[in-house]
């Protein structure tokens, strides 16, 4: 279950070097115990959070970069890559796929928002 308070340290972290998902006592979270808050803050909100791995968001993030025209080259520093094995790690289709879901979720919030800003006038 994930612990209470990450967001509040994670908005009071001042810019500069180090861990920038951090516990409530500003410790760096590893990889294991990111992935443990996510899939427990999914679980929490109703939602589906098998397949959920350390892998999923270095997908995302290669793929994110590259629909973003994000050059190779940025694309290996994102990730830490040396390597041409980055690519493996791009879906295309996946993209486009998370592009349209980020919309769908900000047209069901819009929406969202309008119904209470209508009961509140009524």
């Amino acid at each position: 279950m994930p612990s209470e308070g990450h967001a509040e340290v994670m908005v009071d972290r001042k810019a500069g070097p180090g861990p920038f998902f951090m516990d409530k006592d500003k410790v760096g979270l590893t990889r294991r115990m990111f992935v443990r808050e996510v899939n427990g803050a999914l679980v929490k909100r109703g939602l589906p959070s098998e397949g959920i791995s350390g892998h999923s968001f270095r997908i995302g993030a290669a793929s994110a970069a590259a629909a973003g025209g994000a050059s190779d080259e940025e694309i290996k520093v994102l990730g830490r890559w040396k390597s041409r094995e980055y690519k493996h790690y791009i879906r295309r289709d996946g993209a486009e796929q998370a592009g349209a879901a980020s919309k769908r979720m900000e047209i069901a919030r819009t929406a969202g928002t309008e119904k209470e800003d209508s009961s509140l006038t009524s």
